[in-house]
């Protein structure tokens, strides 16, 4: 018997989100919930582990000791509930397969162990699809796995297209890694067409390099669990045009978002959502090719883009020369208007393949799509591949056809001019009358002289082996890791390992009256209007942020009031980076702080006119000069919602003996104004301490 009390363990997960585990009372192994299921069943490399031997056996975790448990074609089950005659003291001896993206099997004399969906678990399926995918629950289970396709396994087979085709759901993922220390990114896109291509690929090759990557279809609502995968993922891609609604309704903090843009319609479209501003707040901005790089500039988009290139796997486009040229294939949709515009022009196309006298063939269009995991077999059936748009980021088939050894011709657009002087494909004007003169002259060439189609297809296909996703991956990963060093140096060292800096304390005492207040409330936009060191910012972060990812805006000069003295400021203004810098590295579900370092008027106007949500929380305590204060609090209640609540701060605040106050330079006079002018349309919330006042707006 072999000794596995130090060897590595890990608890499966099958991608569906349950647990295999042992049912106490029969011995077998079975997967159910999650939640209710006893965590009692590990997976145990065996010695040696590590490739090219991955084995390993499945067995109980009793607490301090673990028994072997056998997998039959009927059932797996422990050693000691086996009966007579079937048991075997080490249990049966697994090979774990890796898949891809994270995902493993496990083998045994050419069958693969299987959870059914009634929650049986055996060793019986002779093709793996996706009831014998799992998730492991660390990471050196899949640690070193870099094949480019599934594994060969004698007698074994695997429905591929299943495989590929199934997205992991973030929640499992989650469940699955809760413990993984590896940077986890998850992309909000399309996950069809050219983008699902990218987005896939992009999972596969940054799994090999030890990220956690997965996608969630921005055509879903997310809405009912968005707020759990915040605190696990560290980073959220998503291309421009999915900007708006992973900030605005998902609540995302821009410095946990990585936009990146596949087109310059995106950067336009962007612009005109949030400004060019908003290019400043991601934790990074990528570009798919120097022809976006370029248009990104152009625009006025003051941050400089990385460019990430697209890649493709070469290997699996890789296919036979056709001997000669008939078919013509387009991949891509014939026809799209952006801003009044036809920039793809697939009918252009379709007339210079026609007129050349050949067969033309379309692989799908956005209304009518073919998976993109068909596409390999799409350039099998042509001869040659045609691009005619006005712009393009990529575009994407031309390298996919290169690899497949066709005849590629397109458009001087996106990064295809560079690919084609790599002796990619060959280049066409951009006219519509010249594209077509010229296209049709070269497909007739090419097809009167089947001896040079077939070198200039072999030229084409040498090239393209450098499109390879291999001399491609760095750039993304190098996205990846300058989005995640910003996060870290967003505050100084001492700020993300220390502790908080306050030298005045005037606002500890509230906290039990603000306490339950906040509970009911559970605001998720604040706004507060005099922020100095932070303390209550900082209060607020942390106790908001436990039920929901919540907005704080801080509006602030940070050069006093009257009662200040303005040399020590910039201090007060360092000590409130560096409080709430920590603050946000606590902040249990998120925050996102916009900083406001003008006069409230100008911070309130600014807010106003930005037609943003209204705000669920609004604290004043800002300047105490009475005038300040009304016009404070006239604009501030203009941005609360309704049901929302105002505190206002120092309503008794008296610094000097009462004979002796001006009160024009007090906040009591300015909010019992207010409270009277608005009386219709707040309540004052009573049986609070009356140094601070507290009202809610009741009508708009």
């Amino acid at each position: 018997m072999m000794d596995n009390s130090g060897a590595p363990r890990a608890r499966l997960f099958t991608v569906f989100g349950t647990v295999l585990y042992i049912d106490v009372a029969s011995g077998h192994l079975r997967h159910g919930p999650v939640e209710s299921s006893p965590a009692n069943a590990v997976f145990v490399a065996d010695p040696g582990w590590g490739q090219p031997h991955r084995t390993g056996r499945l067995m109980q975790d009793k607490g301090d000791s673990l028994e072997s448990i056998v997998c039959l074609a009927d059932s797996c089950q422990t050693v000691s509930s086996m009966e007579s005659g079937r048991d075997s003291a080490v249990g049966t001896p697994l090979e774990l397969v890796p898949l891809e993206r994270g995902l493993i099997a496990f083998a045994a004399e050419g069958l693969f162990l299987m959870a059914d969906p009634n929650g049986r678990v055996a060793l019986a399926a002779q093709v793996c699809s996706t009831w014998e995918c799992f998730l492991a629950s660390e990471h050196w289970c899949t640690e070193g796995a870099r094949d480019e396709q599934l594994p060969a396994i004698a007698s074994a087979k695997f429905d591929s297209k299943r495989v590929q085709t199934h997205i992991v759901h973030p929640l499992i993922r989650k469940r699955a890694n809760a413990k993984s220390t590896a940077t986890k990114v998850l992309i909000y896109g399309y996950p069809q067409w050219s983008h699902g291509r990218v987005y896939y690929d992009l999972c596969k090759q940054l799994h090999r390099r030890g990220y956690i990557v997965d996608i969630i279809n921005w055509q879903e609502n997310h809405a009912a669990y968005i707020a759990d995968l915040i605190p696990f993922y560290d980073l959220f891609m998503t291309a421009l045009d999915g900007v708006r609604t992973l900030t605005d309704v998902y609540g995302v903090p821009y410095e946990k978002v990585i936009a990146l843009s596949h087109h310059e319609m995106d950067i336009r479209m962007l612009i005109e959502q949030k400004e060019v501003e908003v290019f400043d707040k991601f934790a990074n901005y990528g570009v798919v090719s120097e022809f976006v790089y370029c248009a990104s500039l152009m625009k006025g988009v003051p941050r400089v883009p990385k460019v990430v290139s697209l890649g493709i796997n070469f290997a699996e486009f890789y296919s036979n020369i056709s001997e000669r040229l008939s078919t013509v294939g387009y991949a891509g949709s014939m026809s799209s208007w952006t801003y009044g515009i036809e920039w793809k022009r697939g009918e252009l196309a379709e007339a210079a393949a026609r007129e050349a006298g050949l067969e033309f063939k379309v692989a799908g269009w956005t209304g009518n799509q073919i998976s993109f995991h068909d596409m390999p077999e799409f350039y099998r059936s042509v001869d040659a591949v045609l691009t005619s748009s006005i712009s393009e980021s990529g575009p994407l088939p031309v390298m996919e056809a290169a690899a497949a050894g066709r005849l590629v011709i397109g458009t001087p657009v996106g990064h295809f001019p560079r690919k084609a002087y790599e002796g990619g494909g060959i280049l066409a004007p951009i006219e519509a009358g010249k594209f077509k003169a010229f296209t049709v002259e070269t497909l007739r060439y090419y097809k009167d002289n089947p001896a040079a189609y077939r070198d200039k297809c072999h030229e084409i296909q040498e090239a393209a082996r450098k499109f390879d996703w291999k001399y491609k991956i760095d750039e993304w990963v190098e996205l990846i890791e300058a989005a995640m060093e910003m996060d870290r140096t967003s505050a100084t060292a001492d700020t993300v390992t220390g502790e908080y800096e306050f030298t005045i304390d005037w606002f500890s005492h509230h906290i039990p009256t603000w306490e339950p207040l906040l509970a009911g409330l559970r605001p998720a936009r604040i706004l507060e209007i005099g922020s100095f060191e932070g303390r209550s910012t900082c209060y607020l972060i942390e106790t908001c942020s436990r039920t929901t990812h919540i907005e704080i805006c801080c509006v602030d000069t940070w050069e006093g009031g009257i009662e200040h003295d303005k040399k020590t400021m910039p201090e007060v203004e360092r000590r409130f980076d560096h409080n709430v810098a920590i603050a946000k590295k606590r902040a249990s579900l998120g925050a996102v702080v916009k900083k406001l370092k003008k006069k409230s008027v100008a911070a309130l106007a600014e807010i106003l006119s930005s037609n943003k949500p209204p705000f669920d929380l609004i604290y004043v305590d800002g300047s105490h000069q009475a005038s300040d204060v009304l016009t404070d609090s006239i604009m501030a209640f203009q941005l609360l919602r309704v049901g929302g609540v105002m505190i206002f701060d120092d309503y008794l605040w008296c610094p000097q003996p009462a004979v002796e106050q001006d009160t024009l330079n007090l906040p009591k006079a300015a909010i019992d104004s207010f409270i009277n002018l608005f009386q219709r349309k707040l309540r004052v919330i009573s049986g609070l301490p009356i140094y601070q006042l507290y009202i809610e707006k009741i009508f708009s």
